[in-house]
């Protein structure tokens, strides 16, 4: 298999802000959001986004990491902050069956 090459400094800035896009668009509508409105909100044509990514998922597979970290980190953030021990395990698991629904 060949080596990949660098992107282009504008590709690779092409790439970032779909990612970004589809990150909040998959939080807001879930995964099933249409490519259409994450090459609009990134600013770039629905060609670009295909350029880029493939199919839906290749686009899920490189965004949701990113995406499944900060809510975690959000969900950590959330259930430390409660008064007791019981509470802060209930909030995390809540949290994390809300995720998963």
């Amino acid at each position: 298999m060949p080596a990949q090459r660098a992107l282009r400094a504008d590709a690779r800035r092409n790439r970032e802000k779909l990612l970004e896009a589809a990150q909040a668009e998959f939080q807001e509508r879930g995964l099933g959001a249409p490519l259409e409105a994450i090459a609009a909100r990134a600013g770039v044509s629905i060609g670009t986004l295909y350029n880029r990514f493939a199919t839906r998922e290749d686009l899920i597979d490189a965004a949701l990491p990113a995406l499944l970290a900060q809510t975690l980190e959000d969900l950590s953030e959330r259930a430390l902050s409660a008064d007791s021990a019981w509470d802060r395990l209930a909030t995390y698991i809540f949290g994390l069956c809300d995720l998963q629904a």
